[in-house]
């Protein structure tokens, strides 16, 4: 099967020189969903704006498809791979939330009457149908994190990049964001440290640090590696500890 996306021996150093990226490589196959976890400083946010192409790595080599990402063909293939960053106000920023949905489909020119078929279809797959005049900066933490999502996937992107997805969102928002990502067929990588998140996504996790791959394989396998995840300043989520509940009751009975 042709690979969504590959990377070999990713280097990015930063101008004041702290290298973020150190040799990481890795495949991501078509239709997948990765989590890629590790400590702050692990490399994560660079790759994640590597793999989009906001960012060239200094050596190595990114492969969207069969096609290399470089500057000659940069534009084609960054139109292939959707990004949500961190903070969803990075990316919201017209009047109304349909013009910030719209936005990349009007750069296109694409017809004003698609413009709207598509932009409807997915404010309602987010959960979003009624807010359409509303102004971005005036939704809660949960929408402007579903209408980032929507306005990247009504570019019809082939993999998504998703780089701390479930930061700042409270129980109810952060539960309806998995479902909705639960049900996407686009290649999904996720970068997050919501271990929780990851075992319900994933079927595949690359733990980074230092900038390279660590370790890679079943989700519960590596999240659940206590020296693995110790040595690498990580904790084995909650779910995943031996019977959890029975040493919750034995500590409330001390």
């Amino acid at each position: 099967m042709l690979s969504a996306i590959q990377t070999m021996d990713l280097h990015y150093t930063y101008p004041d020189g702290t290298p973020a990226l150190k040799g990481f490589s890795c495949q991501i196959q078509k239709g997948e969903c990765v989590g890629i976890v590790g400590p702050s400083g692990a490399g994560k946010s660079t790759l994640a704006l590597c793999l989009s192409g906001l960012v060239l790595p200094q050596k190595g080599t990114i492969l969207i498809g069969d096609q290399k990402l470089d500057r000659k063909n940069l534009k084609q293939l960054r139109s292939k791979v959707g990004l949500i960053f961190q903070n969803p106000d990075d990316q919201l920023f017209m009047p109304s939330l349909f013009d910030d949905v719209a936005f990349g489909l009007v750069q296109q020119g694409t017809p004003l009457e698609t413009v709207r078929e598509k932009v409807e279809r997915n404010l309602l797959e987010m959960g979003l149908q009624g807010l359409e005049n509303k102004f971005p900066g005036h939704l809660s933490g949960g929408q402007k994190r579903l209408a980032s999502l929507a306005g990247v996937l009504v570019m019809e992107p082939e993999a998504l990049i998703l780089d701390e997805p479930s930061a700042n969102l409270d129980p109810k928002a952060r539960r309806t964001l998995i479902q909705r990502l639960a049900r996407l067929q686009n290649t999904r990588i996720i970068l997050s440290h919501d271990l929780e998140m990851i075992l319900d996504l994933a079927n595949r996790v690359i733990l980074i640090n230092q900038g390279t791959a660590i370790a890679e394989g079943d989700p519960e396998k590596i999240l659940g590696n206590a020296e693995l995840m110790t040595a690498n300043n990580l904790e084995v989520p909650h779910s995943l500890l031996p019977h959890p509940d029975s040493h919750r009751r034995a500590h409330l009975k001390t």
